[in-house]
């Protein structure tokens, strides 16, 4: 009869204890899949936001391109009508002729009377737009005015309101001329008189 000893106490006659059993393996796996169908579900929706974002910005971006373009536009035709440097360039002339009458009156006054600045006085207070003096020659009796307007249809309305002052009521003017010089287009030049030559 053959005997052999088992020894019983070796490991591998041990009883194993599993970690996880497929049961909870199971279990595990299915969390990590909702963790997962989760987040990508959360990444999902916020790249459809940063989308829809991303749309907004770019409709803003247009719209501000567009104003943008809209305003360069509106201040190039600005720059290239030269309107308003006329409308300056006039206010300046009429300022000026208006202090130059006022200096000329201011220190023309003739013994204790007012001598010519009635006149002077007079022509500085009638509305001139687009037109202006260059000349004024006065006599005791006479009068000639010489200037230029930017249109011609300016100057007949002039010189009504010359007409009109008071001053220069029963006055008679017998020259009215206008002409244009070739070199310089832009303007008309008149001249008005109450005879052809006046004693300066």
């Amino acid at each position: 009869m053959i005997e052999q000893q088992i020894n019983l106490y070796q490991d591998r006659f041990r009883e194993q204890r599993l970690w996880l059993s497929a049961r909870d393996s199971l279990v595990l796996l299915a969390l990590l899949i909702l963790l997962l169908a989760a987040a990508g579900f959360f990444y999902q929706q916020r790249l459809e936001e940063m989308r829809a974002e991303q749309r907004v910005a770019q409709q803003q971006q247009q719209q501000a391109t567009a104003a943008l373009q809209k305003t360069r536009n509106q201040l190039e035709k600005l720059l290239a009508n030269n309107h308003f440097e006329q409308t300056i360039r006039q206010a300046s002339d009429a300022i000026s002729v208006r202090k130059r009458l006022l200096n000329f009156v201011e220190h023309n006054r003739f013994g204790q009377g007012e001598g010519f600045s009635g006149y002077l006085a007079s022509l500085s207070n009638i509305e001139a737009a687009d037109i202006w003096l260059n000349e004024i020659a006065l006599s005791q009796s006479d009068i000639r005015l010489a200037g230029s307007a930017l249109k011609a249809e300016k100057i007949p309305g002039y010189f009504s309101r010359v007409k009109q002052q008071r001053i220069f009521e029963g006055r008679r003017f017998d020259v009215f001329e206008v002409q244009r010089d070739p070199k310089r287009d832009w303007k008309i030049d008149f001249r008005i008189a109450s005879r052809e030559s006046v004693d300066e």
